[in-house]
């Protein structure tokens, strides 16, 4: 099976760490972290699928 999707983020952040296992212990990598806004679409073995409403936030 195979799934894509198109969504949008917002405030996306990189954030540094070090390996400390494997062929690269010790060296550094970099990982992203962001809010998921809204699935834009949605594709599930090439068959379009309707991507959910979003509900107004009440916070």
């Amino acid at each position: 099976m195979k799934v894509l999707v198109g969504f949008h983020l917002s405030d996306l952040q990189a954030e540094a760490f070090t390996f400390k296992q494997g062929e690269r212990a010790g060296t550094t990598g970099i990982g992203l972290k962001s809010r998921l806004l809204r699935f834009q679409w949605i594709k599930v073995d090439g068959q379009p699928f309707p991507a959910p409403v979003a509900r107004d936030a009440t916070a």
